[in-house]
């Protein structure tokens, strides 16, 4: 059984308000950039490099996101990679590459629920918040 969330609604769950998908393509780019070259004093780099961030996301966008909305959006993806790694980790749950969708049969999406579930519901919440 595959539980999947269709393109059209995820992109509207996960991007509301002051963020779209080619933003957090350009984030993330721009961070493995910047990594290897900056001290990060904590998940989301220090203030020096969230000033930078905000200079080159919000120029082609017409966005005004503040520093404030960046280290959160940071803090957000990374909660959202972490959830996924560790529901990777589960015995028979795999990457599906055609669908690009998290495939598993129906017992392993509840112990996956049952053992994650606190995470789960705290990525979808913080997700409706901060968007």
């Amino acid at each position: 059984m595959k539980y999947r969330i269709a393109g059209v609604y995820k992109a509207a769950f996960f991007y509301r308000r002051k963020w779209i998908r080619e933003m957090d393509t350009l984030l993330l780019s721009t961070m493995v950039n910047m990594r290897g070259g900056w001290e990060w004093d904590d998940d989301c780099g220090s203030e020096e490099v969230l000033h930078i961030l905000r200079g080159v996301i919000n120029p082609p966008f017409g966005a005004e996101l503040s520093t404030e909305d960046i280290a959160v959006r940071v803090k957000l993806m990374k909660a959202r990679h972490l959830t996924f790694k560790k529901v990777m980790r589960t015995n028979r749950a795999y990457w599906n590459m055609k669908d690009k969708v998290v495939s598993a049969d129906e017992s392993t999406w509840k112990l996956i629920f049952q053992a994650h579930i606190n995470p789960l519901i705290n990525i979808l919440l913080c997700s409706y918040c901060v968007n």
